[in-house]
């Protein structure tokens, strides 16, 4: 959890791209863990965008991190989305503090979503119509 925590906290910090690419490995061969993907961030990953990969990454590792710690309950899809999204929303934060100019009018839409408190139930509405059951 903590390298989740840090790799959302210091996205780009090239020291954790081996821990990145390991955590996904591991949620791979793990077969007790079991996280659902879903791509419910609005045109990510893109490849104009030189951090989309970093963000979409971000949103299967918070994903994971739901997964992780309800790994004893019922698998609950839409809280892992919802996990997921807030996840890749706060790394989205994080590189806009250190760039403004790589803004995505689709993100911030889901912040100003996440804001006002709408965005658990648009993106229940998303994954009802994106997502296979």
């Amino acid at each position: 959890m903590k390298t989740i925590d840090s790799l959302e906290a210091h996205p780009l910090d090239s020291s954790l791209i081996d821990q990145r690419e390991w955590l996904l490995k591991w949620l791979i061969d793990v077969p007790d863990i079991h996280v659902q993907v879903c791509v419910l961030l609005p045109d990510l990953p893109k490849g104009d965008k030189k951090d989309s990969n970093v963000i979409f990454m971000q949103m299967m590792l918070s994903s994971a991190r739901y997964a992780i710690e309800h790994k004893d309950e019922p698998v609950n899809s839409i809280a892992q989305y919802q996990a997921g999204v807030r996840g890749a929303l706060r790394v989205y934060e994080v590189l806009l503090a250190q760039n403004a100019k790589d803004r995505q009018p689709a993100l911030d839409d889901l912040i100003k979503k996440r804001d006002d408190g709408s965005l658990d139930a648009y993106i229940q509405g998303q994954a009802a119509s994106k997502c296979k059951k």
